[in-house]
C-alpha cells in the first residue's frame, strides 16, 4: 500500500534511508511521518510504532480507496446506520468491548454478523475512539441531564432516556439497567 499525496503535509510513505542520506527504497513494515522541509528537497523522518497513528495523523489528504486496505478492528452500527452515515451519531454503548482504548482506530460497518452467504461487509466510516469507559446503563437514567444529551449523541434526540434504556435492553441479550456497559465516544475520519 502506497500513501503518497503530492502536495499535502505530512506525507506518509514507506521510505528506507540510505547510508548517503537520501531516502529511495521501500522499507517493509515500517510506515513513517514525513514532512517536507523547508528547502524543499530532504525529508524529516519521525517512525512511529504503529501504521494507525501513521495514517489518522494524516486522514484528511489520504484518498478513500487506500483507506479500504487499513487493516482494524470493526464495529457493527447495525441499529444506527442512518446516524453513522449522516454523522449525527459520536457516542455508542456495547455490552463487552471492555479494552478498547482512547486512539483505537475502528471501521463502522453497517452488519458484523449473520452475513448471508455471498454477502460482504459494507464499511460506511473510519472512526477513531476519543474516550472508552465503563458505566451502569441506568445511568442514563438517574442522571436525567446526563441522559437527554448521550440520547441526542447516541443519534437518538427525540428518546427519552428511559426509552432508550429499554430499547438497548431488548436488543442485548442479558443486558439489565444495572448492567455495566462501555461507553464509547468516537470521531469520524472519513
Amino acid at each position: 500500500m502506497i500513501l503518497i499525496m503530492k502536495e499535502a503535509f505530512p506525507l506518509v510513505m514507506r521510505i528506507k534511508k540510505e547510508p548517503t542520506g537520501k531516502f529511495s527504497k521501500w522499507e517493509v513494515g515500517e510506515l513513517v511521518l514525513a514532512r517536507r522541509d523547508e528547502e524543499g528537497g530532504t525529508y524529516s523522518i519521525k517512525k512511529l510504532k504503529t501504521d494507525m497513528l501513521a495514517l489518522t495523523s494524516c486522514m484528511a489528504f489520504v484518498p478513500r480507496s487506500y483507506l479500504e486496505k487499513v487493516p482494524c478492528r470493526n464495529i457493527s452500527f447495525m441499529l444506527t446506520q442512518p446516524q453513522v452515515k449522516t454523522k449525527t451519531k459520536d457516542v455508542t454503548r456495547r455490552d463487552g468491548w471492555e479494552h478498547l482504548k482512547k486512539g483505537d482506530i475502528l471501521w463502522g460497518v453497517e452488519k458484523g454478523q449473520g452475513l448471508k452467504k455471498g454477502e460482504k461487509i459494507q464499511r460506511m466510516a473510519l472512526i477513531r475512539v476519543v474516550d472508552a469507559r465503563r458505566e451502569p446503563l441506568e445511568r442514563m437514567f438517574n442522571e436525567f441531564l446526563y441522559g437527554l444529551a448521550e440520547c441526542n449523541r447516541e443519534g437518538f434526540p427525540n428518546l427519552h432516556p428511559e426509552q432508550f434504556i429499554e430499547m438497548f435492553c431488548s436488543s442485548h441479550k442479558g443486558c439489565k439497567r444495572e448492567t455495566q456497559i462501555t461507553r464509547i465516544e468516537f470521531e469520524y475520519l472519513t
